[in-house]
């Protein structure tokens, strides 16, 4: 327990010593994808962690849907890109809202991803994360 709470306080120490140069990037990315396409500028999906459902953040990477159709996985037959999309998927800055989610408490910064509750198939030893083993190894395949 003791671990747990020194982990928490560690990463809530860490968003909220880099937030002064991560507002303007927020503030820039915002406008970018406000400015490039209609629609919001930020995306909600549901998450779990397999011990809670919470709602995770991220920029808007598609093309908003006025229909309310949505898809929640990303394939390669509905993948609509706004004019920053690709960018900001590349380097994984449509992530950076999630920050607010390791203030909250749903999230931490490392740990395993959190799955759409339709794909959970058990529960995480430990809270979810922005990044993991999975989106280090990804960087370091594609960028080096």
């Amino acid at each position: 327990m003791v671990a747990f709470q020194c982990k928490r306080a560690f990463d809530c120490a860490c968003v909220l010593l880099m937030m002064p140069l991560i507002l303007p990037m927020l503030l820039a990315i915002a406008l970018a994808v406000r400015l490039t396409s209609p629609g919001p500028v930020l995306s909600s999906n549901s998450a779990w962690d397999g011990t809670q459902d919470f709602t995770i953040m991220k920029f808007r990477t598609m093309i908003h849907r006025s229909d309310g159709a949505h898809q929640p996985v990303t394939t390669s037959g509905n993948q609509r890109f706004t004019l920053v999309g690709p960018f900001l998927r590349r380097w994984k800055l449509d992530e950076l809202p999630q920050l607010f989610n390791v203030l909250i408490g749903n999230m931490s910064l490392v740990g395993p991803r959190p799955k759409l509750p339709e794909h959970a198939i058990s529960n995480l030893p430990c809270r979810a994360g922005i990044t993991g083993a999975a989106t280090i190894a990804s960087l370091v395949r594609n960028r080096f």
